[in-house]
């Protein structure tokens, strides 16, 4: 956002509604991008920018007009560092037989009952952590929600598709009834797997 919006922001202002100025912008998390003098002393010239993108304002020094021009560039490339994301495998066979040949007279012996339970805490921590391993998740296998199942995976693209055919021929009624019918389908497909996932979650309970 940018204009001449005659608020003096300048670090030195004893402008009244420049408090209230930037509670507004403030609250759309918007920040200006310079608080220097754009006339005299004062900034009455402002740009505010909310963005991920590096970002550079000027102001030049100028007699084009009795405010100095501002200039602002933003890269329209976003530096971001990639991140490998990692799930942890076990292998639930060898904990099982990892625990089935674990000591746990440590902690049936103890007259403590919170020093046995960190030992037995500790006792199945090391055999989880001696039978997994990390390994690198890729981002389309990555299931956020435990409910969706890997034939609903399967469903979004292809209901993606037939958005996109339907969209690029929007005069064909037929592309927008199978769209239709199977975006409906899809719905009521999810609803009925994650009421199924929650009903089995409340009786494990």
């Amino acid at each position: 956002m940018s204009g001449d919006i005659n608020i003096n922001i300048s670090s030195n202002s004893t402008d009244v509604n420049s408090n209230e100025y930037f509670t507004l912008l403030s609250s759309h998390r918007m920040l200006p991008a310079y608080l220097l003098p754009t006339r005299g002393n004062n900034c009455l010239d402002h740009i505010f920018v909310r963005s991920p993108y590096t970002a550079t304002a000027l102001i030049l020094n100028s007699c084009i007009t009795d405010h100095y021009p501002s200039l602002f560039c933003l890269q329209m490339e976003a530096k971001r560092n990639k991140t490998e994301r990692t799930d942890i495998k076990a292998d639930i066979p060898a904990i099982i037989k990892d625990l089935e040949q674990t000591n746990f007279t440590s902690v049936m012996s103890s007259n403590n009952a919170e020093a046995a339970a960190q030992c037995f805490v500790n006792l199945i921590s090391t055999a989880i952590k001696n039978n997994s391993k990390i390994i690198q998740s890729r981002s389309k296998n990555r299931i956020i929600k435990t409910w969706i199942t890997p034939g609903l995976l399967r469903c979004i693209p292809h209901r993606d598709r037939l958005y996109r055919k339907y969209k690029q021929s929007s005069c064909d009624p037929r592309n927008k009834l199978i769209f239709t019918r199977y975006c409906n389908f899809f719905k009521n497909l999810l609803k009925k797997v994650k009421k199924e996932y929650e009903r089995r979650e409340f009786e494990k309970a």
